[in-house]
């Protein structure tokens, strides 16, 4: 009996999978993970696990009505989540795997505040004084100064016959700036951030390795104990990304 107590207590930890689960299509997923899509569905974990089995095991000990109770206790449950008690104080839920999941762009996005930019101010110009009366016509009028060109020294001899430049010795004068190549950043849930550059193939994981010439191995932050050592592929491509998941345990 403890065998199949703890072949169960592994399998509902690491997949969210039992008998029933499999049979009605439900995974055991951590609570934060239905209330906000934000979160992440993740798995239980062993932690949580541990805490479920052992109210489950500490009911037995009120003859068989206290594991009949705690079993049934989500159709006493008020809210939608329909937690039975063990499941309310491991903080998990049960999620349908057929049901479809919100997108995170259907949430709404909160814009910052971007602080307005002075403009500057303009100098007026100084008015030209008019003449006051007709003596005045005769006196010149002060225009404003401005400053000195140096002049430009002119050539001694004149060509004969006027130079022709090229197309391309016209654009070659130009300097021309290389077009920027399309940068791509990828964050964390730790605030880390990468910079990747496009095209790239990136393997993520836990412990990546590299599976073809060309990839770049990107250990991922691992506080849940849910990534695999090669988890996942990334791969940019001009506008397009691609991930396929590289027979990870717990799914992309």
């Amino acid at each position: 009996m403890l065998e199949s107590v703890a072949v169960l207590a592994i399998g509902e930890g690491s997949r969210g999978l039992t008998p029933g689960n499999m049979m009605f299509g439900l995974r055991t997923v951590r609570v934060e993970g239905m209330r906000d899509v934000t979160a992440g569905t993740l798995p239980a974990g062993m932690g949580r696990i541990l805490v479920k089995y052992c109210v489950l095991i500490g009911s037995t000990l009120a003859l068989v009505i206290g594991l009949i109770a705690v079993i049934c206790s989500p159709l006493f449950a008020k809210d939608d989540l329909h937690q039975g008690w063990a499941d309310r104080l491991a903080s998990l839920g049960c999620v349908d795997i057929h049901q479809r999941v919100e997108a995170l762009e259907e949430q709404p996005v909160v814009s910052r505040q971007i602080p307005p930019v002075p403009m500057p101010r303009m100098q007026p110009t100084p008015p030209v004084p008019l003449p006051k009366t007709v003596a005045d016509v005769s006196k010149p009028v002060p225009m404003p100064t401005a400053k000195q060109v140096s002049p430009v020294p002119m050539p001694s001899e004149k060509p004969m016959y006027p130079v022709r430049t090229t197309v391309e010795q016209q654009t070659a004068s130009v300097p021309v700036t290389p077009p920027e190549k399309p940068q791509t950043f990828l964050f964390f849930e730790d605030g880390s951030k990468r910079t990747l550059s496009v095209p790239s193939s990136l393997i993520l994981g836990r412990k990546p390795a590299p599976q073809q010439t060309g990839d770049i191995a990107l250990a991922v932050p691992d506080h849940t104990g849910t990534v695999s050592r090669n988890h996942a592929r990334i791969e940019l491509v001009d506008d397009q990304i691609w991930i396929t998941d590289l027979a990870s345990t717990n799914g992309t």
